[in-house]
């Protein structure tokens, strides 16, 4: 998932900062069918993201490293997740929505569902890793 999103809200957040360009933005969500269809796939991947699974992740790999490997990979844990939500925001400004997906009730239903499951496997994931280190 990472390489759906990573890199937009890099690229969008500076134009969202222009009220001009913004503007635009919002127009071509609003007019262009193709740019509509790129915003709602970003917003599905960003959807199925969980930064508290991230950081559990983290949290529970890097414990064993040495310090400094230890700091380093958790900056860059953090910094992703940072960027995730610039993200998150430059798709919500863009597209109008409060909630990621906010048009897509099939989207939304289907994680709450898959989200009950897959969330318990990511934690017994982490945790086996770590014990097989």
């Amino acid at each position: 998932l990472l390489t759906a999103w990573l890199g937009v809200g890099d690229a969008l957040a500076p134009m969202l900062a222009d009220p001009a360009k913004a503007a635009t933005l919002r127009d071509m969500y609003a007019q262009f069918p193709w740019f509509r269809e790129f915003v709602s796939s970003v917003e599905m991947s960003l959807a199925k993201a969980d930064t508290v699974i991230s950081a559990h992740y983290d949290a529970t790999l890097l414990a064993g490293l040495s310090e400094e490997d230890g700091e380093e990979l958790a900056a860059l844990g953090a910094d992703l997740r940072a960027r995730l939500d610039t993200t998150v925001d430059c798709m919500l400004a863009i597209s109008g929505h409060t909630t990621l997906a906010e048009g897509n009730s099939i989207l939304q239903s289907s994680l709450v569902a898959r989200n009950a499951y897959v969330d318990p496997l990511n934690v017994v994931q982490a945790d086996v890793m770590a014990k097989l280190r």
